[in-house]
């Protein structure tokens, strides 16, 4: 297996064939280029939705999201969620105690042009940021509330946020579930004040972490094409998406990694299923 950087975060690999057995000394050299690189690029491959699921697999418990392991980021498929629009830098449930451990695209269909998937590495950013600004953030908490009754493309305050939203106080640099190394838990999409700070300065901190994290040197935009695997650290690794034409047909298949369990959470299945259906209906 070669491996290629990615511009921003991220390794390709090369001469990997995920739809063949896979020997056991591969299985330990993807565990650990997830680990140490955090998002894994296989271009070229043809996986069924079951062997999708075996290959998230070898890097953690597939999840049940109520309708079984496979899902679908789809404008097309009836059972496609977040569909069309742009999305902000976040990482999936990041306003629960525990957010998704991972997560697995398929590309199956996908514009010519367009749609470009955006990952931001939360892990990097850490090294990134001023010492004074990480020795802020290594003393504070920050409140992340979902954002599902707003448009997922709308930066939320804590003023805004509606009552029945879920919200989670983390560390703002905590360390990482699995290998411990400090990691950042705000994003854009869900972080809507830093704890015991006034709210203009959290604004202003706010404004200057994502001025790292989302820095070009810390991006790395993915052109999606046909038959394009990717694998991702979900705590490690932020993503948001780029608009396109909403007629354009787009679908990755998708399987996650770890997490809550929606069971837990009734209210987040509601507020979900609202978000959804507005974002289809408009």
């Amino acid at each position: 297996m070669r491996r290629r950087p990615l511009p921003g975060t991220g390794v390709e690999l090369l001469d990997v064939d995920l739809s063949a057995p896979l020997a056991d000394d591969l299985v330990a050299e993807l565990r650990a280029a997830y680990d140490h690189d955090h998002l894994l690029l296989v271009r070229d491959q043809h996986l069924t939705p079951e062997r999708q699921v075996e290959i998230a697999a070898v890097f953690g418990d597939v999840r049940d999201e109520g309708r079984g392991p496979v899902g679908y980021v789809s404008n097309v498929r009836p059972d496609g969620v977040v569909a069309t629009g742009p999305l902000l830098f976040h990482s999936d449930f990041g306003f629960l105690p525990t957010p998704l451990g991972g997560i697995s695209l398929f590309g199956l269909e996908v514009p010519d042009e367009g749609a470009e998937t955006l990952f931001a590495d939360a892990v990097a950013a850490v090294d990134r940021l001023p010492d004074r600004l990480r020795t802020l953030l290594e003393h504070t908490q920050v409140c992340n509330a979902s954002a599902f009754r707003v448009d997922f493309a709308e930066r939320q305050r804590e003023r805004d946020v509606h009552p029945d939203e879920i919200r989670t106080l983390h560390p703002a640099i905590a360390p990482h579930p699995r290998t411990g190394v400090p990691v950042l838990m705000i994003n854009e999409s869900h972080s809507v004040r830093l704890v015991d700070l006034p709210a203009d300065e959290s604004d202003a901190v706010l404004d200057e972490v994502f001025g790292v994290l989302y820095g070009e040197a810390n991006v790395y935009e993915h052109r999606w094409r046909a038959g394009d695997f990717v694998i991702f650290d979900n705590v490690a690794i932020q993503h948001g998406r780029r608009t396109f034409d909403p007629a354009a047909p787009r679908t990755l298949q998708r399987v996650v990694l770890g997490g809550e369990p929606f069971a837990l959470t009734p209210a987040l299945l509601e507020l979900y299923a609202g978000a959804n259906a507005r974002r289809q209906a408009g």
